[in-house]
């Protein structure tokens, strides 16, 4: 018989699941993290007389990664919406560069945790279906690693509500089409950033900072039939009134509107089943102001 008192090795209680996440200060709720630290090593071709290889190349270290996040409201607030929006949009009017950067905390058990440092959002993906939950699923790009640091406490762990596709309202502008036929909603924010390596010892292999890029807006909508979004196409080279669309979504209660929508032409299949459509669109002249969708932008 096991003896109670003995320790339980480490290796032997790593539940992944009493883990924490930390995002910027802020200890959220995630469904899964592939953010990690990446390293290449070449091995360059040489004449040396040796048959095998006798050179190995480090390549320069690159930390990024996805976290998904269930959208969540508590009570009634919008606040942990704001702080998703926030950190993958807010935008300095001066420089264009993302306001926000800082430490993700990955507490993967009670033992083993890493610490990432200079994150900025890469990219940031809202989808809703139809039948599901929401979710958000950030890309991070950060710049140095720190093993043995935790996550702070989670200090509101009070049941919150995750929002499902009943809570989503899409309103394009023109009464364009009816979302009674909408089976799946999606936006996504590429902020382009990259990465910036310079001679500094403090770094050595890893970068020493991330820049922002220009900013990229696209999403999709599937529709349940055949898509009405084919009469706006932009399909000519001339401006048309749909550079002036808008496309709105409201998520219980949080709401922000893409401005300049241009859409796709569907994509659709005929088969054995429910027929369905999908249609690819795109936002435009977006600002650097931080309040970016809020009202339609001249």
């Amino acid at each position: 018989m096991p003896n109670p008192a003995t320790p339980i090795p480490p290796f032997a209680a790593g539940m992944g699941y009493i883990g924490r996440v930390q995002i910027f200060d802020q200890v959220v709720r995630v469904i899964s993290s592939s953010l990690q630290a990446k390293q290449s090593i070449q091995h360059p071709d040489v004449v040396d007389g040796r048959i095998d290889r006798t050179l190995y190349q480090l390549g320069p270290v690159e930390v990024d990664g996805d976290i998904v996040v269930p959208v969540v409201q508590t009570g009634a607030g919008t606040a942990f919406m704001e702080f998703l929006w926030g950190i993958g949009m807010d935008r300095d009017d001066a420089t264009g560069e993302l306001k926000h950067n800082g430490a993700v905390v990955l507490e993967y058990t009670f033992h083993q945790s890493r610490k990432f440092n200079g994150c900025r959002v890469n990219t940031m993906e809202m989808r809703a279906t139809a039948g599901d939950r929401v979710e958000c699923t950030m890309n991070f790009m950060g710049t140095t690693k720190e093993d043995g640091v935790g996550a702070a406490e989670f200090t509101d762990s009070s049941p919150a509500k995750v929002l499902t596709w009943d809570n989503v309202a899409i309103t394009p502008s023109g009464g364009l089409f009816d979302t009674c036929i909408v089976r799946e909603f999606s936006f996504n924010i590429n902020n382009n950033c990259s990465r910036n390596y310079t001679f500094c010892p403090a770094t050595g292999l890893f970068a020493s900072n991330i820049s922002t890029g220009k900013r990229f807006i696209q999403g999709t909508l599937g529709f349940q039939g055949f898509a009405p979004t084919d009469a706006a196409k932009a399909d000519s080279n001339t401006v048309n009134n749909t550079s002036n669309d808008t496309l709105s979504f409201n998520f219980a209660g949080f709401s922000r509107t893409f401005n300049h929508v241009i859409y796709e032409y569907q994509s659709i299949d005929v088969n054995v089943g429910l027929i369905t459509s999908t249609v690819n669109w795109y936002g435009h002249q977006g600002t650097s102001r931080t309040d970016y969708g809020a009202a339609p932008i001249p």
